[in-house]
């Protein structure tokens, strides 16, 4: 089957926040070891130091300028929850080491670059630095605890005077490097009795390396290494929703009309601002009529997210700003969710063209071999 797509005319944003102000944690100590990466020989494994590494200011301010830009980036930080407190976790490992002292700490440290190294079980998983630091807010006097994975990399270095030009190996946390991971976790200042970790910390998640595109972040290096968990961060799960819910529609709705209208209503009902929360359940009853369906629907998706969860779509923005209409063969038409509707239409059958006939001053039109699949 032929579709016409009719388009008038022709038809691509950063905001800056921070989840935790750097500037206000004074570093206490740090610590730096580096990470072998596995081999077909060897598993990865940790070269640790005996001694902490002292900074002086011009590198304490650069590191901190690095985790001011790392945490404000929304789409690559993530608030988590602490999931694994087993003997020799992250959080075990962590949480009373103000009260150790500096042979303790290093020990300590020690003991994560060795998980850090356990983490890394594939080949394709870089090596690189590892560094541990503690650090006191000077506000509250809560203690921050921060793991830094840094992949090495290189770069050139020309000499001014000379003009020869040399080769600087193992280069890390460059500005322009996206090849880097932190894992924060800050005691809270709340007095609670409580079993729930949770309570006592506050667990975030950098990954520069995640694209939206993706389910999660590295799991080798926010589950497997800090033990930290996504199930209530609610930036992944309203991503994690979206993805399967639509990808269910688009495969069990062949009807075009039908399918865009899930499509849509799915869209409205997780930007819906009046409502922070989304039930997955309430939207199956409310939009799938067919009883088949709907059954099939909460037997795929129910048993995988909560009964409700907190909305927010900072993962979806650049899905939700831009329609797709795709065709067969990879052909692709897309455009401002706000303008596509408005400027972009099917004509499916001869009947249809008679109605522009006469309009080809201001439309363009395009006869494309191949049904029609869109998202909104």
């Amino acid at each position: 089957m032929r579709y016409w797509v009719v388009c008038i005319g022709c038809f691509k944003i950063h905001k800056y926040y921070t989840m935790i102000n750097i500037e206000l944690i004074d570093f206490r100590r740090v610590i730096m070891h580096e990470i072998l990466r596995k081999t077909n020989q060897s598993d990865a494994m940790p070269s640790c130091v005996n001694s902490l590494v002292v900074l002086d200011d011009d590198v304490v301010k650069t590191l901190k300028d690095r985790l001011n830009i790392a945490f404000g980036k929304r789409t690559r930080c993530f608030e988590m929850n602490i999931a694994n407190i087993a003997p020799g976790s992250f959080y075990d490992l962590c949480k009373d080491l103000k009260l150790q002292e500096d042979d303790v700490f290093i020990e300590n440290s020690q003991q994560l670059a060795g998980l850090l190294a356990k983490s890394q079980n594939q080949k394709k998983i870089p090596g690189g630095y590892f560094l541990f630091i503690e650090g006191v807010n000077r506000v509250n006097q809560t203690s921050v605890y921060i793991a830094i994975k840094a992949d090495l990399q290189e770069a050139l270095l020309k000499d001014k005077a000379t003009g020869v030009i040399s080769v600087l190996k193992e280069v890390f946390l460059s500005p322009a490097q996206k090849f880097y991971k932190v894992g924060l976790m800050e005691e809270k200042t709340n007095e609670v009795q409580s079993i729930d970790p949770n309570d006592y910390f506050t667990c975030l998640l950098f990954d520069e390396q995640f694209n939206t595109s993706e389910a999660l972040p590295a799991t080798y290096f926010f589950k497997d290494f800090l033990g930290f968990s996504e199930d209530r961060n609610a930036k992944i799960v309203t991503k994690r929703f979206y993805d399967q819910a639509s990808s269910f529609i688009n495969a069990n709705f062949p009807d075009m009309e039908e399918r865009l209208n899930l499509l849509n209503a799915l869209k409205v009902n997780l930007i819906d601002s009046n409502n922070q929360l989304f039930d997955p359940k309430e939207f199956g009853d409310s939009f799938i009529g067919d009883l088949d369906k709907r059954n099939q629907y909460s037997s795929i998706m129910l048993s995988q997210f909560p009964s409700s969860f907190l909305k927010n779509t900072a993962l979806l923005d650049a899905t939700f700003k831009h329609s797709s209409m795709f065709f067969p063969n990879k052909i692709k038409i897309s455009g401002p969710s706000t303008d596509f509707d408005t400027y972009v239409s099917i004509v499916s059958d001869e009947e249809g063209l008679r109605h522009i006939d006469g309009l080809f001053e201001e439309y363009t039109v395009l006869l494309v071999k191949g049904k029609p699949r869109r998202n909104v």
